[in-house]
Protein backbone atom coordinates (compact mmCIF):
# COMPACT_ATOMS: atom_id res chain seq x y z
CA UNK A 1 0.00 0.00 0.00
CA UNK A 2 2.54 2.63 0.86
CA UNK A 3 4.53 1.32 -2.28
CA UNK A 4 1.54 2.31 -4.52
CA UNK A 5 1.44 5.56 -2.89
CA UNK A 6 4.71 6.31 -3.73
CA UNK A 7 4.04 5.62 -7.07
CA UNK A 8 1.66 7.57 -7.09
CA UNK A 9 3.18 10.76 -5.40
CA UNK A 10 5.86 10.36 -7.27
CA UNK A 11 3.31 10.79 -10.95
CA UNK A 12 1.56 13.58 -9.48
CA UNK A 13 5.11 15.32 -9.36
CA UNK A 14 6.50 14.57 -12.93
CA UNK A 15 3.27 16.14 -14.24
CA UNK A 16 3.70 19.02 -12.29
CA UNK A 17 7.24 19.39 -13.52
CA UNK A 18 6.45 18.89 -17.11
CA UNK A 19 2.96 21.58 -16.23
CA UNK A 20 5.63 24.01 -15.23
CA UNK A 21 8.51 23.53 -17.99
CA UNK A 22 5.67 24.04 -20.54
CA UNK A 23 4.38 27.53 -19.00
CA UNK A 24 8.07 28.35 -19.22
CA UNK A 25 8.62 28.09 -22.76
CA UNK A 26 7.56 31.16 -25.05
CA UNK A 27 4.50 31.68 -26.94
CA UNK A 28 5.16 33.17 -30.37
CA UNK A 29 1.60 35.60 -30.49
CA UNK A 30 1.93 36.78 -34.07
CA UNK A 31 4.02 36.10 -37.02
CA UNK A 32 5.09 38.15 -40.51
CA UNK A 33 4.20 36.64 -43.35
CA UNK A 34 7.03 35.69 -45.85
CA UNK A 35 8.39 37.85 -48.08
CA UNK A 36 7.00 41.43 -45.60
CA UNK A 37 9.21 43.39 -44.18
CA UNK A 38 9.97 44.63 -40.37
CA UNK A 39 8.29 47.46 -39.31
CA UNK A 40 11.14 49.38 -38.70
CA UNK A 41 13.82 48.60 -41.46
CA UNK A 42 17.00 50.07 -42.84
CA UNK A 43 16.45 51.34 -46.80
CA UNK A 44 18.64 54.08 -49.18
CA UNK A 45 16.78 57.08 -50.41
CA UNK A 46 18.60 58.45 -53.03
CA UNK A 47 19.06 61.85 -55.10
CA UNK A 48 21.05 62.24 -58.52
CA UNK A 49 21.35 64.87 -61.50
CA UNK A 50 22.04 63.53 -64.62
CA UNK A 51 23.05 65.35 -68.17
CA UNK A 52 21.70 63.95 -71.59
CA UNK A 53 22.70 65.20 -74.76
CA UNK A 54 19.34 64.52 -77.22
CA UNK A 55 18.14 65.60 -80.36
CA UNK A 56 15.08 66.60 -79.25
CA UNK A 57 15.23 68.52 -75.93
CA UNK A 58 10.78 68.37 -75.40
CA UNK A 59 10.25 64.71 -77.23
CA UNK A 60 12.93 63.53 -74.40
CA UNK A 61 11.16 65.16 -71.57
CA UNK A 62 7.72 63.35 -72.51
CA UNK A 63 9.32 60.52 -72.79
CA UNK A 64 11.47 60.64 -69.43
CA UNK A 65 8.17 61.81 -67.66
CA UNK A 66 6.67 58.86 -69.33
CA UNK A 67 9.34 56.37 -67.97
CA UNK A 68 8.78 57.39 -64.48
CA UNK A 69 4.93 57.19 -64.24
CA UNK A 70 5.48 53.84 -65.73
CA UNK A 71 7.92 52.98 -62.42
CA UNK A 72 5.39 54.50 -59.93
CA UNK A 73 6.72 57.74 -59.48
CA UNK A 74 5.69 61.54 -60.92
CA UNK A 75 6.61 64.49 -62.15
CA UNK A 76 7.79 67.36 -59.63
CA UNK A 77 8.71 70.60 -62.00
CA UNK A 78 9.70 71.55 -65.44
CA UNK A 79 11.11 74.70 -66.62
CA UNK A 80 13.72 75.55 -69.98
CA UNK A 81 16.61 77.48 -69.86
CA UNK A 82 19.14 78.60 -72.60
CA UNK A 83 22.94 77.27 -71.43
CA UNK A 84 25.56 79.00 -73.85
CA UNK A 85 23.16 79.40 -76.63
CA UNK A 86 22.01 75.84 -75.83
CA UNK A 87 18.32 75.01 -75.48
CA UNK A 88 18.36 72.88 -72.04
CA UNK A 89 15.21 71.38 -70.95
CA UNK A 90 15.17 70.36 -67.29
CA UNK A 91 13.04 67.81 -65.04
CA UNK A 92 12.87 66.74 -61.15
CA UNK A 93 11.76 63.39 -60.87
CA UNK A 94 10.28 61.29 -57.91
CA UNK A 95 10.20 57.30 -58.14
CA UNK A 96 10.19 54.53 -55.65
CA UNK A 97 13.40 54.19 -54.14
CA UNK A 98 13.18 50.39 -54.93
CA UNK A 99 12.79 51.34 -58.59
CA UNK A 100 15.42 54.39 -58.60
CA UNK A 101 18.33 52.21 -60.69
CA UNK A 102 15.85 51.39 -62.97
CA UNK A 103 15.24 54.66 -63.87
CA UNK A 104 18.67 55.39 -64.50
CA UNK A 105 18.91 52.70 -66.83
CA UNK A 106 15.71 53.72 -69.02
CA UNK A 107 17.00 57.36 -68.75
CA UNK A 108 20.49 56.29 -70.22
CA UNK A 109 18.89 55.38 -74.01
CA UNK A 110 17.49 58.94 -74.43
CA UNK A 111 20.44 60.35 -75.31
CA UNK A 112 24.27 60.57 -74.97
CA UNK A 113 25.14 61.14 -71.01
CA UNK A 114 27.18 64.33 -70.26
CA UNK A 115 27.53 63.61 -66.49
CA UNK A 116 26.28 61.86 -63.61
CA UNK A 117 26.06 62.34 -59.73
CA UNK A 118 24.37 59.99 -57.70
CA UNK A 119 23.77 60.54 -53.44
CA UNK A 120 22.47 58.14 -50.93
CA UNK A 121 21.32 58.10 -47.74
CA UNK A 122 20.35 55.40 -45.30
CA UNK A 123 17.25 56.27 -42.99
CA UNK A 124 14.77 53.99 -41.25
CA UNK A 125 11.17 53.62 -42.52
CA UNK A 126 8.06 51.97 -41.37
CA UNK A 127 7.57 48.49 -43.80
CA UNK A 128 3.99 50.68 -45.29
CA UNK A 129 5.30 53.54 -45.94
CA UNK A 130 6.54 54.48 -49.83
CA UNK A 131 10.51 56.43 -49.85
CA UNK A 132 10.82 58.27 -53.07
CA UNK A 133 13.96 59.33 -54.28
CA UNK A 134 14.87 62.34 -57.09
CA UNK A 135 17.03 62.69 -59.58
CA UNK A 136 17.42 66.21 -61.49
CA UNK A 137 17.47 65.53 -65.35
CA UNK A 138 19.18 68.18 -67.92
CA UNK A 139 18.34 67.59 -71.60
CA UNK A 140 20.27 69.51 -73.55
CA UNK A 141 20.04 70.12 -77.07
CA UNK A 142 22.54 68.12 -79.06
CA UNK A 143 24.99 70.52 -81.31
CA UNK A 144 25.10 70.29 -84.90
CA UNK A 145 27.45 69.56 -86.88
CA UNK A 146 28.80 71.80 -89.99
CA UNK A 147 31.02 70.59 -91.96
CA UNK A 148 34.15 72.47 -92.60
CA UNK A 149 34.96 74.13 -95.65
CA UNK A 150 37.78 72.73 -97.67
CA UNK A 151 41.23 74.26 -97.48
CA UNK A 152 41.93 74.60 -101.11
CA UNK A 153 45.79 74.55 -101.51
CA UNK A 154 47.24 77.64 -103.99
CA UNK A 155 48.05 75.66 -106.66
CA UNK A 156 44.46 74.02 -106.28
CA UNK A 157 42.04 76.92 -106.59
CA UNK A 158 40.38 77.19 -109.34
CA UNK A 159 41.88 80.59 -111.13
CA UNK A 160 38.19 81.49 -112.62
CA UNK A 161 34.73 81.52 -111.16
CA UNK A 162 32.26 83.92 -113.10
CA UNK A 163 29.73 83.78 -110.80
CA UNK A 164 32.53 85.47 -108.19
CA UNK A 165 32.89 88.05 -111.15
CA UNK A 166 29.50 88.83 -111.40
CA UNK A 167 28.91 90.01 -107.62
CA UNK A 168 31.82 91.59 -108.03
CA UNK A 169 30.97 93.68 -110.81
CA UNK A 170 26.97 93.84 -109.19
CA UNK A 171 28.99 95.39 -106.08
CA UNK A 172 30.83 98.00 -108.35
CA UNK A 173 27.60 99.23 -110.15
CA UNK A 174 25.79 99.56 -106.88
CA UNK A 175 28.77 101.93 -106.01
CA UNK A 176 28.48 103.95 -109.17
CA UNK A 177 25.03 103.95 -109.70
CA UNK A 178 24.82 105.34 -105.56
CA UNK A 179 27.27 108.33 -106.19
CA UNK A 180 25.46 108.95 -109.45
CA UNK A 181 22.40 109.14 -107.18
CA UNK A 182 23.74 111.28 -104.71
CA UNK A 183 25.47 113.75 -106.96
CA UNK A 184 22.23 114.28 -108.36
CA UNK A 185 20.89 115.00 -105.22
CA UNK A 186 22.96 117.23 -104.31
CA UNK A 187 22.97 119.25 -107.72
CA UNK A 188 18.96 119.53 -107.07
CA UNK A 189 19.05 120.90 -103.60
CA UNK A 190 21.94 122.68 -103.42
CA UNK A 191 21.89 123.97 -107.54
CA UNK A 192 17.71 124.15 -107.42
CA UNK A 193 17.33 127.12 -105.66
CA UNK A 194 19.96 129.29 -107.74
CA UNK A 195 19.16 127.65 -111.37
CA UNK A 196 15.39 129.01 -110.46
CA UNK A 197 16.14 132.28 -109.55
CA UNK A 198 18.13 132.66 -112.82
CA UNK A 199 15.45 131.74 -114.87
CA UNK A 200 13.25 134.16 -113.47
CA UNK A 201 15.54 136.85 -113.90
CA UNK A 202 16.19 135.39 -117.42
CA UNK A 203 12.27 135.95 -118.06
CA UNK A 204 12.16 139.67 -116.43
CA UNK A 205 14.75 140.50 -118.78
CA UNK A 206 13.09 139.50 -121.54
CA UNK A 207 10.00 140.55 -120.64
CA UNK A 208 11.34 144.24 -120.22
CA UNK A 209 13.23 144.45 -123.50
CA UNK A 210 9.68 143.52 -125.22
CA UNK A 211 8.33 146.72 -123.34
CA UNK A 212 11.27 148.93 -124.84
CA UNK A 213 10.92 148.36 -127.79
CA UNK A 214 7.39 148.90 -128.28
Amino acid sequence: MKNWMVVVLLGFGALLLSACAASATPVRIASYPAGSSHPSQSSRVYSASMQLEVTDPSAAAERAVQISQGLGGYLVGSWTHYQDWTRVVTLELAVPSMRFNELRRSLYTLGTLVGEQVDSDQVNKNYDAQAYSHLSLDLMARPVAVEPRPDWPEHRQPWWNPLQTFYKAMGVSAVILTFLVDALIWILVVGGPFVLIGLGVRYLLRRSGKGKTV
